[in-house]
């Protein structure tokens, strides 16, 4: 389970690169924000979200050692955080690229 999420990380990690790359090299998504900057950050997100749950049975043993909340974490907060920005982000990008789809078949 833990190398699964490892690997969907590297992915993740690997899938922001391409985006960026691709984002400063083609020339019609440069004029969109959410696809040339906020789809790498949602990519990004996705690698941090499987990287907290690949090192989740580890936060957890240390979480349970200390005696403390396991909401206490920052970086579990901080993953938290980050999950709510992930689906509206995703949201905006897929409107944008429908969008432009549609603009440039019409």
């Amino acid at each position: 389970l833990i190398a699964g999420y490892s690997i969907l990380c590297v992915v993740s990690l690997l899938c922001a690169y391409w985006a960026v790359n691709i984002g400063r090299s083609r020339q019609h998504y440069r004029s969109f924000f959410s696809v040339r900057v906020l789809f790498p950050i949602a990519l990004f997100i996705l690698a941090l979200e499987n990287a907290a749950l690949a090192a989740s049975g580890k936060i957890y043993d240390i979480v349970v050692k200390e005696g403390e909340n396991y909401d206490a974490n920052l970086f579990i907060r901080a993953v938290f955080i980050l999950q709510a920005f992930e689906v509206p982000i995703l949201l905006i990008v897929i409107f944008e690229i429908t969008y432009l789809v549609h603009k440039r078949r019409s």
